[in-house]
């Protein structure tokens, strides 16, 4: 029996089973496979294969012997059917629209499972093309295959718990250095596909943007034993939701930025600050501690916007905007 097959029938032998099966009985289903001549040979052979479906998404469990001696391996099928989804007619067409825009990126590493879901959507069930003329819903994605390939490696190692090493060129200061990291979690923002985990040059959880990754590497030691544990406590929406000037660059430092009154509301909901009129601005106060990201920001807004304080934060923006001027041969 090939490989994909036995683990099918593996599946669908304990899915319909009325009770807990032990090892002994599996062995009597696959007598080719696990009774071998030698014991711990096929015993080995069915922990290779109860990986797979583990990683496969089976809820494959094993249940120890009760007083009765009752015990044994069974999949639960509770955890393994998900409750139908029932969507209105235009909540399925914006699930269409969303999902042909993301078959348009070729960075989307999930392409042939989209493809599938959407066709599901469909009342004809043919799957959707290639994207063509689909509305590019997410324009910062890009690196195209290679970002794709990236994304699939960290899905990998995701899935088994394995170290990564990469080159990481900082978004901020552009500076290119080696790091080594376990990987927690991945999520998409905004069209940037980004993971967290824990650096072990930092010393802490750091979040990394995909599309600054190169060289990327995934231990391919002891690939079915996992290199670290991921902390009960970790919560991936707790760092993706975290802004960039509050990612920890440096201390806190306290920052007003003066708005044009008909912009203050940008500003505002941005730092989730209340503003507060001083003459012909509105000063808007936060707690930055990564002000390259308040220069990045202030300097977006053009004219509506400058830094009242503090006085190096608001030379340094006027530094940085001199250098653009001079850099396209303006007048400052």
């Amino acid at each position: 029996m090939q490989r994909h097959e036995r683990l099918v029938s593996l599946m669908a032998s304990l899915m319909h089973a009325p009770d807990l099966v032990p090892f002994e009985e599996i062995r009597r289903w696959f007598p080719d496979d696990y009774a071998t001549a030698n014991p711990d040979a096929g015993a080995r052979k069915f922990e290779r294969d109860k990986a797979d479906l583990l990683e496969l998404g089976v809820p494959l469990e094993y249940v120890p012997p009760d007083e009765d001696g009752a015990g044994g391996y069974r999949v639960d099928r509770r955890r393994y059917a998900l409750r139908p989804v029932d969507l209105s007619p235009e909540e399925a067409a914006v699930a269409l629209l969303a999902g042909s825009s993301l078959l348009a990126q070729e960075a989307f590493p999930y392409q042939d499972e989209l493809r599938v879901a959407l066709s599901k959507l469909l009342l004809q069930g043919s799957p959707p093309d290639s994207g063509r003329g689909a509305i590019a819903l997410h324009p910062a994605m890009g690196g195209g295959s290679d970002q794709r390939r990236r994304i699939e490696a960290l899905s990998v190692a995701l899935a088994n718990r394995k170290r990564l090493s990469f080159t990481y060129r900082a978004r901020y200061s552009g500076e290119t250095s080696r790091r080594k990291v376990d990987p927690y979690g991945m999520y998409c923002h905004l069209g940037r596909w980004a993971f967290v985990g824990y650096s072990h040059e930092r010393q802490a959880t750091r979040a990394f943007l995909v599309e600054r990754m190169s060289a990327l590497r995934v231990n391919s030691t002891r690939p079915r034993s996992p290199d670290f544990e991921v902390p009960v406590d970790f919560d991936v929406r707790a760092h993706a939701m975290v802004p960039p000037w509050r990612y920890e660059a440096h201390d806190p430092v306290t920052v007003e930025i003066a708005m044009d009154p008909e912009y203050a509301w940008l500003a505002e909901r941005w730092f989730g600050a209340t503003g507060r009129l001083d003459g012909a601005a509105v000063l808007v106060g936060l707690e930055a501690t990564n002000t390259d990201a308040v220069v990045e920001w202030v300097l977006s807004m053009g004219p509506h916007a400058r830094v009242a304080s503090p006085v190096a934060l608001a030379k340094r923006v006027r530094g940085e905007l001199r250098a653009i001027l001079a850099r396209y041969g303006a007048e400052p």
